[in-house]
């Protein structure tokens, strides 16, 4: 006796709903309906919170795809490109609440000059962890942290790469800042 094979394709693998049709995920929010993210900003602007949850780094935190320390990395970068834009009379139209913060500090300085280098200084040593990355890479980066617009997914991995370079290279991943309390606490001994 001979089986016979079903006809067409396989069935695809994963949940299904109890009459057996597939239900369908999206891996980059967790299968949350995007209307649960819209709430959640209304009620943070409503309550008051931080308007850096509204924007897209906090949109893709809370859907998952930027771990802590990409956040603060995207934050420091918003941070220094405001700071030395403001220092060197460059403007945007379009600008995060991030890149805000670094503008208003600046504004507060009482040693321009100062000011001036440091921020000058911040904004190379920001540079230097992209010598050899593609321009586009460098423009998705800016255009998430500092603009506040979305970035393709195609984009989306090599930028997280490109945070956690930048998270390293300032101390505010994990273990950068792990060797930083060591070394601090070494040279409190001496």
């Amino acid at each position: 006796m001979v089986k016979r094979r079903r006809a067409g394709r396989r069935a695809k693998s994963g949940p299904r709903y109890p009459c057996g049709k597939r239900r369908e995920s999206d891996d980059l929010d967790g299968g949350r309906p995007p209307i649960w993210v819209r709430r959640i900003f209304d009620n943070a602007e409503a309550l008051g919170l931080d308007p850096r949850i509204a924007t897209q780094v906090g949109r893709l935190h809370i859907l998952r795809a930027l771990t802590e320390t990409q956040v603060a990395a995207a934050d420091l970068i918003a941070r220094i490109y405001g700071r030395y834009e403001y220092f060197h009379g460059l403007r945007r139209s379009v600008r995060s609440p991030s890149y805000e913060i670094g503008m208003r500090r600046a504004e507060w300085a009482e040693d321009r000059a100062e000011e001036t280098a440091r921020a000058r200084d911040a904004f190379l040593r920001l540079q230097d962890c992209f010598p050899a990355a593609p321009a586009a890479l460098r423009a998705a980066v800016e255009q998430l942290c500092v603009e506040d617009r979305a970035v393709s997914p195609v984009h989306l991995d090599a930028v997280r790469a490109a945070l956690e370079r930048i998270a390293g290279v300032f101390g505010l991943a994990p273990a950068a800042a792990k060797a930083r309390r060591r070394q601090g606490a070494a040279e409190s001994r001496r």
